[in-house]
């Protein structure tokens, strides 16, 4: 873990983990009660939470079998760009409150953006394999779950400080790309055994 820590890999890893559980949960948190406020029913809302896992599921077992054929480095980019197409159906859902909107948002979510998890343990193997994995891996999870935390309670006191939610969306939509960017500067196709 101490040499872990000293390579830029390590960093690029902690930095593309915290922005993409950053999005995913701001997002997740915050994506029931901006449904309702927009006028949608609570009924239509929940489902949208719930049809997000259950295309989830098969977007999860597509995208690792696909990372094995193209690399990692792709499947997180899909993922994150999921995540980007989700935010923006978000914003625009506030305009125009459609069911088609809603329909790109759920699998834009589900299907591509919770693929990121089918890759995240892969990605630190390939570059820091061997008996020291699990430590490594665990302080690069600590710090993701600071993202995961961070992006609610940052997505919710900016829609208290500004009643809606699309900077917030925004945010998590860049940070998105950031996390994109970042896994393919840490290069897990560099190391790959």
């Amino acid at each position: 873990l101490a040499r872990a820590v000293r390579t830029r890999r390590f960093w690029w890893l902690a930095v593309g983990y915290i922005a993409g559980l950053y999005a995913w949960y701001a997002v997740q948190v915050h994506q029931t009660k901006y449904l309702v406020e927009i006028g949608f029913s609570a009924t239509d809302a929940a489902w949208a939470l719930g049809a997000v896992s259950l295309v989830a599921v098969p977007g999860q077992i597509g995208l690792g079998y696909l990372s094995d054929r193209i690399g990692r480095e792709w499947v997180w980019a899909i993922g994150c760009l999921g995540f980007v197409i989700c935010c923006l159906a978000l914003i625009a859902l506030e305009r125009t409150p459609t069911p088609f909107l809603l329909y790109v948002m759920v699998t834009a979510q589900g299907a591509l953006g919770y693929g990121l998890t089918s890759v995240m343990g892969a990605i630190t193997a390939e570059i820091f394999q061997g008996r020291h994995y699990g430590s490594i891996f665990g302080t690069l999870m600590l710090l993701m779950i600071g993202g995961g935390a961070a992006g609610p309670w940052l997505t919710g006191a900016i829609h208290d400080a500004t009643g809606s939610y699309a900077i917030g969306f925004w945010i998590a939509g860049g940070l998105s790309l950031v996390s994109a960017v970042a896994i393919w500067l840490a290069a897990p196709r560099k190391v790959r055994a």
